[in-house]
């Protein structure tokens, strides 16, 4: 018989929430990547990475002042997951890529940079 290892890795998205008094998409738990990064880092365990949701980004980057590239530098090598999708910064519509507001040039610039 072979033994087989599983390692099972948890990681934290960047997340909104929606302000009823405004009726808009703000900031919520780990919208900004140093709120990941700072509790990847204290959680003790390198089982703990990031999941970066770029939609999510771009609907809380007007309040935070965060961009989807600007996060991956800061995230780096914690980032196991990608979330994928554009939007107009106004919905969580997951467009395809060049239908919404990206940079996807920067994006991909992002990526490259951080390997």
């Amino acid at each position: 018989y072979e033994t087989i290892t599983i390692y099972i890795i948890e990681c934290i998205e960047n997340l909104f929430r929606i302000d009823p008094e405004i009726n808009k998409y703000v900031p919520s738990s780990c919208s900004r990547p140093e709120e990941i990064l700072y509790l990847i880092e204290n959680l003790g365990s390198d089982r703990f990475q990031a999941c970066l949701d770029i939609g999510h980004m771009l609907l809380t980057g007007d309040y935070t002042g965060d961009t989807p590239q600007g996060a991956i530098r800061k995230l780096g090598k914690h980032i196991k997951v990608l979330h994928v999708h554009d939007n107009h910064a106004g919905d969580d519509c997951h467009l395809f890529p060049y239908k919404g507001r990206l940079d996807w040039q920067e994006f991909k610039n992002a990526l490259d940079d951080t390997g």
